[in-house]
């Protein structure tokens, strides 16, 4: 996509600072459960508006329907998406918020765990029931796994204040980047950076960071160029550092985000597809993105399992 499809987030007491990282070690115990109660910041969402589904409790697989809960990987590294709360423990964001109010359509206890970013869906479906982060859906990945649709975001360059290293998105051979681990914005910069070399141009330097928070305190710190991000991350990092950070361009590369479920979990992912749908359609996904001022127009009207034409 060629033009903007997220307004800029409006400014929010948010937890983390760009200088910080995620406080939370990979793999901690699990982390936060159906409600937002005891969690330091105020509630942005108030998921007792939403109640279990009858009908859909009854079509989850049956070891979870025992258990009561569902186990969830999430990256808690990239705001307003989810990041930990001031307690430095806690899982938080739109996309938490979600989630939890999926689980609980579904009559299940969520359970959610930090882990990195690259690690989660090779782990889905073993040690994770499900998982959200923002995850772009794609062929490889449904090859692998399952994934239902719930929005659609993009990506954006993001880049220091008054553009000193006269960074163009046209001219990236020869530039500093960084990416998170293992995203969509990896997987484009090292296909640029190929071009690059093949065209006998200086290769770009691809600069990695599993935590989204190092890669803005890089940029700040001028050893980056530019970062290639998720839109909305961008967007909440200019918003919190106007006089350090300005964007480059327009949103690009618009792709549909997935709730990730293991590939021989079907009648999970189908389920979650369907509590979803029915999120959507009486309005508490937008309500959610609402409450954490990410613009509702990313919502999409259907949610899909493992869509085509990617």
């Amino acid at each position: 996509m060629k033009k903007p499809i997220l307004g800029i987030i409006t400014a929010s007491a948010l937890a983390l600072s760009l200088t910080a990282c995620s406080a939370s070690d990979p793999d901690t115990s699990p982390a936060g459960g159906a409600s937002n109660e005891g969690s330091s910041q105020t509630v942005k969402f108030d998921l007792s508006s939403v109640s279990a589904d009858e009908t859909l409790a009854k079509q989850v697989p049956a070891k979870l329907q025992d258990s009561k809960t569902l186990n969830i990987a999430t990256s808690a590294d990239y705001e307003p998406a989810e990041f930990m709360d001031l307690d430095g423990q806690t899982p938080i964001g739109f996309e938490i918020d979600l989630i939890k109010a999926i689980s609980k359509k579904l009559g299940l206890e969520p359970q959610l765990s930090h882990a990195p970013f690259e690690s989660i869906i090779p782990a889905v479906g073993s040690k994770y029931d499900a998982a959200i982060a923002s995850f772009e859906i794609n062929e490889k990945r449904i090859e692998a796994v399952n994934m239902s649709s719930y929005m659609k975001s993009g990506s954006i360059y993001l880049i220091s204040k008054d553009n000193p290293a006269n960074f163009d998105s046209a001219n990236l051979c020869g530039m500093r980047l960084g990416v998170q681990s293992g995203s969509a914005q990896q997987n484009d910069i090292e296909a640029a950076s190929a071009k690059c070399v093949a065209d006998s141009k200086p290769e770009i330097t691809i600069l990695p960071e599993t935590d989204a928070q190092v890669l803005f305190t890089k940029l700040k710190g001028k050893q980056l160029d530019a970062a290639f991000v998720d839109n909305i991350a961008a967007a909440l990092a200019k918003e919190k550092n106007p006089g350090d950070f300005d964007t480059f361009g327009d949103v690009v590369d618009a792709f549909p985000a997935g709730i990730v479920t293991g590939k021989e979990d079907t009648q999970l992912a189908e389920v979650i597809t369907k509590a979803t749908q029915q999120l959507i359609d009486d309005g508490t996904v937008a309500k959610i993105f609402e409450a954490w001022n990410v613009d509702t127009s990313s919502v999409i009207p259907t949610a899909e399992l493992n869509p085509t034409g990617l």
